[in-house]
């Protein structure tokens, strides 16, 4: 039975009693949290001395182990051998004149508990890589492993090397294909300073506080209540920090510089030509090829999609663009150019940057993401406990692959995270339309439109109107009313099968009659939604009959890209089979990389290209059972009876998004190869199965009065704790455009969350 609706839920922090009666004003809300702030101090000072504490010590290790170390040491003369490096006359700096350079200290005869290096960079590289190598009591040769010198980041520049025994020798070996740095300073055994970071004490002890609220105030009894303004408060932060997010990846990713006006204006538009300048350059000129010429020797080629071939020619030409009948062409989805780049550039006469798009639509996305999930929930789930609900919000974020989208925000994202986002805008639209009594018909037009030009972002989109129709056919009264006021019959009535066979067949039928019975009797409401689609449809077929001859070819065999597209076409029946099965195999099963320091969990790196699978792209993907929350998956068994006896159209739901999330994961890896950037067609929708599991599994064990809190804390934490993987994964993304581009921000970040 479903929980029974409680008017006053209480949260018990240490000795304080909050009452989480839904609200009228924003005010209380305030001034009931800072009322557990309140008589919670004693908790909360404790926790910021412990914080304190673990900072001056735990944190700063490597301070202490200096203290030991006893007089700094610095190398003279005669304690230096140098290999293809010079020194200064003037600065007296060390400068390196080959990428294999190297500074041997000799002499030194002592432990060694911390070498400093202060590094002067040359150009605009901002790392430079070292290696230590060393001799010590025992063994010579040995490695103390490499380490980054940052620009802007002096904290870098200290290393506590874990070293064995007094050193005889120890060698720092500029570690990188060009020399980007001298080294002003070397210097043996300097003390460490002492760093006190504030806004890590203030995190951890925050953490701390957050989970006893959690945990003492007994916040998963709390249950969602739209009307609740504390709640609404915390959802539309919540949403805002999406989008936030998001946004700072685009950021992060790239380098800004100059006042705020000029740093907007460098984020929102971009000088350098890309594809879609390109494109839109075209359609401003009246065609769909692009304006470049190709080289000559591409229309004389007898294979010019072989790259081996392009890469023995050496000319240039125009990398990840479709190039048929001698004119290059942009395969991706033409619908993100014409309504938002297109215009952008006819109203300012500058280029939209794609990061600002990939923003734009991932905000987008998040947001209908988060309202068709509060919908649903309303709708199919509505004694969810609110911690559940929000943490399920995050987890199906974190699902979408927005992040990841948002941290490489590139051409190929673009049309990703809007195909997402007319996806998820068509979907809460459907919803939305079955509890409206007036407007039905408009609300299933708009989802149809938004549905339709999802697929003219990205191909594989399509399977979403598979969710769409499910609710569509609920908003399909069952019969025709006749003038009597007698309900007309759908169909046949069914007559006794004499066989399994004549029976499939018999349902097949009168299945096929109900159908056609609901549609003709409504007309209104079959046109609604077959005209977008039909409008859509053909206009993609009409750009794809201009550029390729063919109303089916989107351009993805005629790709300029990193393998031979013709190989990529030739592959038999059998091998198209194998890699099917293999794709579907990656995208369950591939393991994910487990480290010590941030981000703590990373996709591990992909196979050699070189090593032709049948693949566009070959880079391991994130194994949809690598993710706890998605074990979720197997209460089915167990979960599923009980969901569809009490909300059916859930069940189809969920049914639906089970059946086309592995058909999308074979699609992806025929059609274009193994890539997390892939997982954004179907992530989204496995999130969602175990989300569903997951709840109905938290609200049947909430039953029982022993099991309740411990099963709905676990659930919460399950789904965060998933959540915060998607995003961790996400910030580095496929090469780490955020170490990349702004290292320095980057090893803070890696600072903050490791001793040392």
């Amino acid at each position: 039975m479903p929980l029974v609706p409680v008017t006053n839920v209480t949260a018990a922090a240490g000795n304080c009693a909050v009452d989480f009666t839904p609200d009228g004003s924003v005010i209380d809300a305030v001034r009931r949290a800072g009322a557990v702030l309140k008589r919670s101090w004693r908790f909360l000072a404790g926790a910021l001395a412990v914080a304190a504490l673990l900072e001056l010590t735990l944190f700063n290790l490597p301070h202490w182990n200096s203290l030991q170390a006893g007089p700094e040491w610095r190398p003279g003369a005669a304690d230096v051998i140098l290999h293809d490096v010079e020194v200064d006359p003037v600065s007296g700096a060390y400068k390196a004149t080959d990428k294999n350079a190297s500074i041997e200290l000799v002499n030194l005869d002592r432990p060694v508990y911390s070498l400093y290096l202060r590094p002067v960079f040359l150009n605009e590289a901002a790392v430079q890589s070292v290696e230590l190598r060393y001799d010590d009591e025992d063994s010579t040769g040995r490695t103390a492993g490499s380490v980054r010198l940052i620009r802007d980041f002096d904290r870098s520049g200290y290393i506590a090397p874990i070293l064995m025994g007094d050193v005889s020798r120890l060698v720092i070996r500029f570690n990188s294909s060009d020399v980007n740095a001298d080294l002003a300073e070397i210097a043996v055994n300097k003390v460490i300073p002492l760093r006190f970071n504030g806004l890590r004490v203030v995190f951890a002890a925050g953490l701390a506080v957050a989970c006893r609220l959690f945990a003492k105030g007994r916040l998963w009894r709390v249950r969602r209540r739209p009307g609740s303004a504390s709640q609404r408060l915390l959802n539309t932060a919540s949403v805002a920090g999406m989008a936030g997010f998001l946004g700072l990846g685009t950021v992060c990713t790239d380098v800004f510089g100059g006042d705020p006006g000029g740093v907007l204006q460098a984020w929102l538009t971009t000088n350098g030509p890309d594809h879609y300048s390109r494109l839109v350059d075209a359609l401003l000129q009246g065609q769909v090829s692009l304006l470049e010429a190709p080289d000559p020797a591409l229309a004389a080629a007898a294979n010019p999609y072989d790259i081996g071939w392009r890469a023995g020619e050496g000319f240039w030409y125009l990398f990840d663009t479709a190039y048929y009948n001698g004119n290059y062409y942009i395969y991706f989805g033409i619908v993100p150019v014409l309504l938002l780049f297109l215009p952008f550039k006819v109203l300012t006469a500058s280029y939209l940057a794609p990061r600002a798009a990939v923003f734009l639509f991932g905000a987008i996305a998040a947001l209908f993401l988060y309202l068709f999930w509060s919908r649903f929930a309303a709708r199919f789930l509505p004694n969810l406990p609110y911690a559940i609900f929000l943490a399920g919000a995050f987890l199906l974020f974190g699902g979408s692959q927005l992040a990841f989208l948002a941290w490489q925000p590139s051409d190929l994202e673009m049309p990703m995270a809007a195909g997402l986002a007319f996806s998820l805008a068509g979907l809460w639209l459907a919803l939305k339309a079955l509890d409206r009594l007036y407007g039905r018909t408009a609300y299933l037009a708009l989802a149809a439109t938004c549905l339709a030009l999802a697929v003219g972002c990205r191909p594989t989109f399509v399977f979403s109107s598979a969710l769409f129709a499910v609710l569509f056919w609920q908003a399909l009264p069952p019969a025709a009313v006749k003038p009597d006021g007698k309900l007309a019959a759908v169909g046949a009535p069914r007559r006794l099968a004499v066989s399994r066979f004549e029976s499939f067949w018999q349902g097949l039928g009168e299945g096929w009659s109900r159908l056609c019975g609901r549609l003709a009797a409504n007309p209104g409401r079959l046109a609604a939604i077959a005209i977008p689609y039909a409008v859509v449809a053909a206009g993609l077929m009409a750009y794809n009959q201009v550029r390729f001859g063919s109303v089916v070819d989107f351009g993805a065999s005629h790709q300029l890209t990193v393998t031979n597209v013709g190989a990529f076409a030739d592959i038999s029946l059998p091998g198209q089979i194998a890699k099917a099965g293999y794709g579907l195999f990656a995208y369950l099963f591939s393991p994910l990389d487990v480290q010590p320091t941030f981000p703590f969990v990373t996709v591990p790196t992909g196979a050699n290209l070189d090593g032709f699978l049948g693949y566009y792209y070959v880079w391991k993907p994130i194994g949809m059972a690598s993710i706890p929350a998605f074990w979720g998956i197997a209460l089915a068994v167990w979960a599923w009876p009980e969901l569809r006896r009490r909300q059916p159209l859930a069940a189809r739901l969920v049914a639906v998004a089970l059946v086309i999330a592995p058909v999308l994961m074979v699609v992806d890896a025929v059609g274009g190869g193994l890539h997390p950037r892939y997982e954004a067609d179907f992530g989204w929708l496995v999130a969602f199965s175990a989300l569903v599991f997951l709840a109905v599994a938290s609200q049947a064990l909430g039953r029982s009065a022993a099991l309740r809190g411990p099963v709905r804390t676990a659930v919460a934490i399950l789904l965060a704790g998933s959540a915060v993987i998607f995003l961790l994964i996400g910030v580095v993304s496929d090469f780490n455009w955020f170490e990349a581009r702004n290292p320095a921000i980057y090893y803070r970040v890696v600072d903050f969350f490791k001793l040392w």
